[in-house]
């Protein structure tokens, strides 16, 4: 049995790990913490015995996505204890668990080979649980802090985000091991050279893929006009919960007028696609074919594209409705359809897409769509369209990779007031080697080429312009991931799985 060390040690090492933690999560990101974290939570736990060292790694999860979000929940009445708590309970017992399975392998004479479990562990377990609608975000996120550096970031074209979480995860461990080492180099000479040889090869593919050398970039764009449409002044819409529980909807007249407004000027400017974010305009069911015809008037008599989504909604059934978390319950015929359109500038509707990856408040009042993604071809290469959240997807964004397309159309909404989840996003566009532009009433919206190098950027907290005009690229770049997919992140699944086997059921692996 392993002794634990000092509690004034412990209580050093829970605070640097998870304290650290806290600049990992979505909204409070600091990439170096990526790495530094997970160091200190290793050592923590391989210093104690396996149940403490199980309770302190819950409780210091728990502590830190609640400071990581605090600011960011409404904090009062139900919600907040659902999304607030409750949530996080479940996710840190999920980010827990690769803490868990490292420490069931530890022994002070382990070799090189342990530095591997940890980010074998990491990326199976982010992996899996980024199926489920209730992870999806979180996984992965240690790869979504490092949208900045652009040679590490193509590593993602290579094996998806998950070659870069373990990347990461692996810097973790081999610090973690070199520090179990007491930093003798003589010791771990050749696991470090190793290690180095690897990362140096990763960063020069990544260099090269990067440079202005590279036969791969393109000069062909097109101009597209990234549009935010504010709530009319007038209006007594003020929120979706408005709309989802009084039923009361925008105002008709008026948002048609703007967005006119917007599309006639983006035209003038020179736009040939003009994209607006999610949620632009909330309607009536009855209404939907009237907003099919104004739009169709508007990009025929401006000659351009025209990509808007918008809510429409049924009327509610007469009579009282239960109520969950301040919000009343609705039946599958009371529910609204989130859906984007692309006309063309002869006025068709030559794309229609109804989103497919609710979050866990929307799956309550919208109606889930079917999950294909609509990718038409266009003087401007092939255009594909989905939703904000749908972003989060690596596997479903992949599923139009097969069709070569070359833009990436995205309408957002982003109901939390924070800009670096939009950058989260960011990696599908290296993964998959097409542009992306990305439109949202929160946040930034922006626009990247294959390689993830932004093209524009409009920032709604700071900017009272709420269009941005930009030139994107009309590129489609080759990936292996293209290619592959999953694969890597699916061997680790194996492999994790033969870890957690050779663990509890020893003799099954003999």
């Amino acid at each position: 049995m392993k002794r634990s060390v000092k509690g004034e040690l412990v209580l050093i090492w829970f605070v640097f790990g998870y304290g650290l933690y806290v600049f990992t999560g979505e909204f409070t990101v600091l990439p170096i913490a990526t790495v530094l974290a997970p160091v200190f939570i290793l050592h923590l736990l391989e210093n104690q015995e396996f149940l403490e060292g199980w309770l302190y790694s819950v409780a210091g999860f728990i502590i830190a996505l609640q400071l990581s979000t605090l600011s960011f929940l409404d904090l009062s009445g139900a919600p907040f204890w659902y999304y607030g708590v409750l949530r996080n309970i479940f996710i840190a017992l999920a980010l827990a668990l690769p803490f868990w399975v490292t420490r069931l392998f530890y022994r002070k004479n382990y070799g090189f080979t342990y530095t591997l479990i940890f980010p074998l562990c990491t990326v199976a377990t982010y992996f899996l649980f980024s199926k489920s609608d209730f992870f999806s975000a979180n996984g992965g996120i240690q790869g979504y802090a490092w949208f900045g550096n652009q040679a590490l970031m193509q590593v993602v074209s290579l094996g998806g985000l998950w070659l870069l979480v373990f990347i990461l995860s692996w810097s973790s461990s081999m610090i973690c091991w070199l520090w179990n080492n007491g930093f003798r180099l003589n010791r771990v000479a050749g696991g470090v050279m190793l290690y180095g040889v690897v990362l140096f090869l990763l960063i020069f593919y990544g260099s090269i893929r990067v440079s202005p050398l590279n036969k791969n970039n393109t000069n062909k764009t097109v101009r597209v006009a990234s549009a935010v449409m504010p709530p009319a002044k007038d209006s007594k819409l003020n929120s979706i919960n408005d709309m989802r529980n009084s039923r009361i909807y925008s105002d008709f007249e008026n948002s048609i007028k703007s967005l006119e407004a917007v599309v006639v000027a983006a035209s003038t400017a020179g736009s040939k696609i003009v994209l607006f974010q999610e949620y632009t305009i909330y309607i009536p069911l009855d209404q939907d074919k009237n907003l099919r015809t104004q739009l169709s008037r508007i990009s025929q008599e401006n000659g351009v594209y025209v990509v808007i989504s918008y809510l429409a909604v049924p009327l509610l059934k007469e009579g009282l409705h239960e109520t969950f978390m301040s919000n009343i319950k609705l039946d599958d015929a009371e529910k609204g359809i989130n859906r984007s359109l692309m006309f063309d500038p002869a006025g068709m509707v030559i794309a229609e897409y109804q989103k497919k990856n609710l979050s866990l408040r929307e799956n309550s009042w919208v109606l889930e769509g079917e999950g294909t993604v609509p990718v038409v071809e266009t003087p401007y290469g092939k255009l594909a369209l989905v939703m904000g959240r749908d972003m989060d997807f690596g596997g479903y964004i992949r599923s139009s990779a097969g069709r070569r397309v070359d833009i990436m159309l995205v309408s957002a909404f982003g109901t939390i007031k924070n800009a670096s989840m939009a950058y989260s996003q960011l990696f599908r566009a290296v993964e998959n080697g097409f542009s992306v532009v990305y439109a949202t009433q929160n946040g930034l919206s922006y626009a990247v080429n294959g390689y993830g190098r932004i093209q524009g950027v409009m920032n709604s907290f700071t900017t009272s312009n709420r269009v941005m005009y930009v030139d994107v690229p009309v590129m489609r770049v080759n990936t292996i991931y293209g290619f592959i997919g999953d694969l890597f992140a699916w061997l680790c699944v194996v492999l994790f799985g033969f870890l957690v086997v050779n663990v509890f059921f020893p003799f099954l692996s003999r």
